[in-house]
């Protein structure tokens, strides 16, 4: 993680599929397989989220990939966990 721009860029791992970027062709969204993907979330990323949020401090997530990952993650007080 580095600091620029007076906001803390913190990274994570994403490992996409296919999948993400293959079009919805079923009826039914329920019907439609997506392929797995991955991520993982450092112990440091993780403690850089939650410190910044709970400073105030806003979460601005670059990607949709990375917003799916932070919403999924994210237990009821909105902290990140590492994962």
């Amino acid at each position: 993680m580095r600091r620029c721009w007076s906001n803390w860029i913190v990274r994570i791992t994403l490992h996409t599929s296919a999948g993400t970027f293959r079009p919805v062709k079923a009826e039914r969204v329920e019907d439609h397989v997506m392929d797995a993907e991955y991520y993982q979330i450092s112990p440091e990323s993780a403690a850089a989220i939650n410190e910044y949020r709970a400073a105030g401090g806003r979460i601005i997530a670059v990607g949709t990939t990375v917003v799916r990952t932070l919403e999924t993650v994210a237990n009821e007080q909105g902290q990140v966990p590492p994962c």
